[in-house]
């Protein structure tokens, strides 16, 4: 009794402050995020995680490589990933979904700028329980690159090895499809270098589209009005990579190849101003892709890469950018993931059952994984 009257007499003399610390240190460390490779199971080949969806309750991804059929589509069960659909001869593939389970596959094969291509895109339907429904070639395309949702049907936006002018967005109709952007469309630019659609958002009901060309094209970013496309004078760039809806403001990042932005990531302003997005990190300098977005509650997340050594992944809470993946932070993957690669990057990330799953990409084989943050 009087040990433990000492005990409490004892305790009782910590002072209040000291007390607060300590109980703040250990609310923070319980708070740290932890990371795992999912596991090396994609094909050796495997170049790119290129798209992460939730289809019927599961997480599927598709996967790019340097070979024919590397253009795969895996599901995560409770067993670990399997291989769901794989796609001869193509070396990429882009998924999205509907509600009503439904798959959606935008399939391509890159060649070199040097080469001419024949072009091989091609788009296919499947119906909850995998049965084809329907599929359509798109000639002299390399790639279906981007697919999204706008006034409840889907759109894809094409791609042809730098070949100016030849970027098109066309939407399925279901059945039949209607070519809404590219040349000869309302507004769209005469004379443009655009050869794709890296990337499309729906911003406030309205349609945004981001363009490109690997080499020597603009990377703009158009609006699709009732007038027809408008270009949003975006910061100038060769590809205008991602977007997002960030706190009831368009947000998008840009290539920074040769280092003219301070700071890739911009927020749209009402009155039509790009401004960058708080401070860019240091470690941002040599980092020209931030290639993705994704929201983990209130946070802004930010896929970021480009030379070897700059793979990572930051937060934004509105007012500061922190690490939260890259060179082992959190238990995070170790930068860069193989000596031989010069550039690496993060392809998609998306929430699913409460954690964050980040895809990697990268320009040599092995580099397509798939990890996972347990906040």
């Amino acid at each position: 009794m009087n040990s433990e009257r000492r005990f409490i007499t004892s305790t009782s003399c910590v002072p209040v402050w000291l007390l607060l610390l300590f109980l703040s240190c250990v609310a923070q460390a319980v708070a740290q995020p932890h990371w795992r490779n999912t596991g090396d199971v994609f094909p050796e080949t495997t170049t790119q995680v290129r798209s992460m969806i939730v289809r019927q309750g599961q997480l599927f991804v598709g996967l790019s490589g340097v070979v024919p059929r590397s253009a795969q589509i895996w599901k995560l069960t409770e067993a670990g990933w399997a291989k769901h659909l794989e796609f001869e001869p193509w070396k990429v593939a882009v998924l999205q979904t509907d509600d009503q389970g439904r798959l959606f596959v935008g399939m391509g094969s890159p060649h070199s700028a040097e080469k001419g291509g024949a072009g091989e895109a091609e788009f296919r339907a499947y119906d909850a329980s995998d049965r084809l429904i329907t599929k359509k070639s798109f000639e002299n395309m390399d790639v279906i690159y981007s697919m999204a949702w706008y006034q409840g049907k889907l759109h894809v936006g094409t791609f042809a090895e730098d070949i100016p002018g030849s970027a098109e967005i066309w939407r399925y109709d279901e059945p039949g499809w209607t070519q809404i952007a590219g040349a000869g469309i309302r507004g769209w630019p005469t004379g443009n270098t655009y050869a794709g659609l890296y990337e499309m958002h729906v911003h406030k009901g309205q349609l945004y589209a981001a363009t490109f060309s690997r080499t020597r094209g603009d990377g703009d970013v158009l609006k699709l009005t009732p007038e027809g496309w408008k270009n949003i004078n975006a910061p100038e760039t060769i590809i205008a990579i991602a977007f997002i809806t960030y706190r009831d403001k368009l947000v998008a990042a840009f290539s920074n190849f040769h280092g003219n932005l301070a700071n890739p990531v911009f927020t749209l302003h009402p009155d039509g101003t790009w401004q960058p997005l708080g401070t860019a990190p240091a470690e941002w300098k040599d980092a020209h892709i931030h290639n993705y977005f994704t929201l983990v509650g209130d946070d802004l997340y930010v896929g970021v890469g480009g030379q070897a050594g700059t793979l990572s992944v930051w937060k934004f809470d509105g007012a500061t950018w922190s690490k939260v993946a890259g060179d082992g932070v959190y238990g995070s993957w170790q930068d860069p993931l193989a000596e031989a690669s010069s550039h690496e990057w993060v392809y998609r990330m998306i929430v699913y059952q409460g954690k964050l799953y980040v895809g990697l990409a990268g320009d040599v084989s092995s580099l397509g994984q798939v990890w996972e943050m347990t906040p």
